[in-house]
């Protein structure tokens, strides 16, 4: 897929899960969190292991965020 395309995409569906974990429905924010990561905002032609530190630490802290929805999505909290 074209590299700006799948960047917009993962803002906007990330932006879309900030959006719902302020209005605290933590169900719907897991799913676009999700989503999010299902398109690569970084070049997605670069191994894991490639990748700078930076990089790494924004996809593990949004799958982090993503985890976390799912916690207080299944205990209801």
């Amino acid at each position: 897929m074209n590299h700006a395309f799948t960047r917009s995409i993962h803002i906007l569906f990330f932006s879309v899960s900030l959006v719902f974990i302020v209005r605290k429905q933590f169900d719907q924010a897991l799913i676009y969190g999700g989503l999010a990561l299902a398109f690569d905002p970084f070049n997605a032609n670069v191994k894991w292991s490639d990748r700078p530190n930076w990089q790494r630490i924004v996809l593990i802290g949004e799958l982090l965020l993503v985890f976390a929805c799912f916690g207080l999505t299944l205990f209801q909290i």
